[in-house]
């Protein structure tokens, strides 16, 4: 939508930079059939025909019966000096009806007055119109939501503050090597390691068949005289 509302269809490359100022507008359909009720008790002051004459107990309890109608939202971008903006209001066709219960009096009661809830009613009718009915409507002011291309962030292209995709993938490489380098030199050190405990075991036999005669072993802990060839 353009800044009065219009529609703008599907923008061309040659128009989309052209439409910062545009806005994101929705329309959807609210139908609310539940009670919601706020109960008031009050006094009724009587200064007729003369101050404090009278003073009546009134109770009132006012639901909303059903609601619908049309709600559009509106999300204005923001500028440089101006924040993003949350725009709401109904469109003049909706559907509020309501019910007025009232009790007023405290001996003699009177019991649903038609003139109170007819008051009561016109009361709330205006207060809503002259707040979020169309041409009037609700704005309230949003955190910087509006997507643009100085806040994006990641793919290739280089960021303010951030590095280049081939730096990074650069560096995964240097990790990676290194730790191919880090394993291999595990590896040749647990090989010597085994290789030199293999040699004491070796010179240890050596030692033995020298001691008991060439060709000859001595099972350690055997009887003497008893040999193994």
């Amino acid at each position: 939508m353009d800044e009065d509302g219009l529609s703008l269809g599907a923008p061309t490359r040659g128009e989309a930079a052209g439409r910062e100022h545009g806005r994101l507008q929705a329309r959807m359909d609210v139908d609310l059939s539940d009670f919601i009720t706020l109960a008031v008790e009050t006094k009724l002051l009587l200064n007729y025909p003369k101050p404090l004459v009278a003073v009546l107990p009134v109770a009132l309890a006012v639901s909303v019966v059903r609601f619908s109608g049309t709600l559009s939202i509106s999300f204005i971008p923001g500028s440089a000096n101006n924040a993003t903006m949350l725009a709401f209001s109904f469109l003049d066709d909706y559907r509020l009806d309501f019910s007025v219960r009232s009790l007023v009096g405290s001996r003699s009661r009177l019991q649903d007055v038609p003139k109170i809830a007819s008051l009561v009613e016109a009361r709330l009718h205006t207060w809503f119109d002259e707040r979020a009915v169309e041409p009037r409507f609700q704005q309230i002011e949003l955190p910087s939501m509006w997507p643009r291309k100085k806040n994006t962030r990641g793919g290739e292209e280089v960021g303010s503050g951030s590095e280049p995709a081939s730096m990074s993938r650069a560096k995964g490489k240097e990790i990676e090597r290194d730790l191919r380098e880090e394993a291999r030199r595990e590896v040749e050190a647990e090989a010597r390691a085994r290789g030199e405990a293999d040699g004491i075991e070796q010179e240890g036999l050596r030692w033995r068949r020298r001691a008991r005669g060439e060709g000859e072993y001595a099972m350690p802990g055997s009887m003497p005289g008893l040999n193994m060839t």
